[in-house]
């Protein structure tokens, strides 16, 4: 609940345009998404409980490495594109900004048709058909 309200106070007194109060509200936004992902576990725990999605599953479970670093890069792009509208980054970086941010799109978008056609690897325990999970001798239990 803070973050949504520091976030208001920032963009208040960059609105205003307070003298230093702008760093210190920025500071404070960015301790409030520190501890958010700080509990990010228990707070993604919380949610699949209430949603009824399943526990076993990260956020990125089943990313590969590249696309987990795409992800990381592009969202420290976004972040760098906006800091260049309000003076705080050069203007003169928004081009290379926007190639980069096409790239890691670029490189999100080729690794999940990759994995389309790749397919996914099963568990070497999990049942090929739920309906045959409870049968030992792996065969169906609907009628033929």
């Amino acid at each position: 609940m803070f973050v949504p309200i520091i976030f208001s106070i920032v963009l208040i007194t960059w609105g205003i345009g307070f003298s230093g109060t702008i760093y210190i509200t920025a500071l404070m936004l960015l301790a409030a998404i520190y501890l958010v992902c700080w509990d990010a576990d228990r707070i993604w725990a919380g949610m699949s409980h209430l949603l009824g999605r399943s526990k076993q599953m990260p956020l990125m479970a089943g990313a590969t490495l590249v696309e987990k670093t795409a992800w990381i890069l592009g969202g420290a792009v976004g972040m760098s594109f906006f800091l260049t509208t309000r003076g705080f980054l050069p203007v003169s970086s928004r081009p290379f900004l926007f190639i980069t941010g096409l790239l890691c799109v670029l490189v999100v978008g080729a690794s999940w048709v990759w994995l389309m056609f790749k397919g996914t690897p099963q568990d070497e325990n999990a049942a090929p058909f739920s309906e045959s999970a409870g049968s030992t001798t792996g065969e169906s239990s609907a009628p033929a």
